[in-house]
């Protein structure tokens, strides 16, 4: 009898230790799962099936500048959002001090959301180009789009709670927006998280982590049934 208890002491902390390391598996931020990369397992550019299926697309729009050893650092067709950069303060002045949301507070971190627009295609198109994954195809468009529990404001303000920088941080003049895609899926669940466009590594993690920590979202619909839709939003951090 005391061998069968000390044997299921031991396959219970067995398993303590397993969901331990899971929670902390779950947590980390390596740089291969952050950023869009090259498929290892074919070439790019040999891939006929690729430009069977996207017979638009040319590898040779992604330079140098745009591919660091292997990683995608931003996509092409992003550049067409009226996204925030550096030195629209003025013009966005709204995402960190909007009276609607807590008007004594200034905001550390904000957000544009993306969803719906007509450049997601185009975005879309170029996640299924460089990963060599055909048969990544949310929606971006749906009859009932998903949202953050509670809508924007609720977002705004679970990002500024959560946000965690350094007062210190020393980034370039010209960072402080990262741009990250993601699918809301059936469940409500962030999935296929990727950092699109970053800024600096230190901000990037950030973005990362706080798009991946999020709740579950109000599922997007399409017919009264539950689909997966791509999203993108911009940080804006304000340091």
């Amino acid at each position: 009898m005391g061998r069968i208890l000390s044997l299921l002491c031991f396959l219970f902390f067995f398993v303590l230790q397993g969901r331990a390391r899971q929670e902390v598996l779950s947590d980390s931020l390596k740089r291969k799962e952050m950023y869009l990369v090259w498929n290892a397992d074919s070439s790019l550019r040999d891939s006929l099936e690729i430009k069977k299926v996207i017979p638009h697309y040319n590898e040779a729009r992604y330079l140098d500048r745009v591919v660091e050893d292997g990683v995608v650092k931003h996509l092409v067709s992003v550049k067409k959002l009226s996204r925030f950069q550096k030195g629209d303060e003025g013009r966005f002045m709204f995402l960190f001090n909007d009276p609607n949301f807590e008007p004594s507070e200034t905001r550390t971190v904000a957000a544009i959301s993306f969803q719906g627009e007509e450049t997601l295609f185009d975005v879309l198109g170029e996640v299924r180009y460089i990963t060599l994954n055909t048969k990544f195809r949310p929606l971006i468009n749906a009859e009932f789009m998903p949202s953050f529990n509670g809508g924007y404001n609720a977002m705004m303000k679970y990002l500024n709670e959560k946000v965690n920088l350094a007062e210190d941080i020393d980034l370039p003049e010209s960072c402080g927006a990262v741009m990250v895609g993601f699918v809301v899926g059936k469940d409500g669940s962030i999935k296929d998280l990727k950092v699109i466009e970053g800024c600096d590594e230190v901000l990037d993690e950030e973005a990362f982590r706080l798009v991946k920590s999020m709740p579950k979202w109000q599922v997007g619909k399409q017919a009264g049934a539950p689909v997966s839709v791509f999203v993108v939003l911009q940080l804006i951090f304000k340091l």
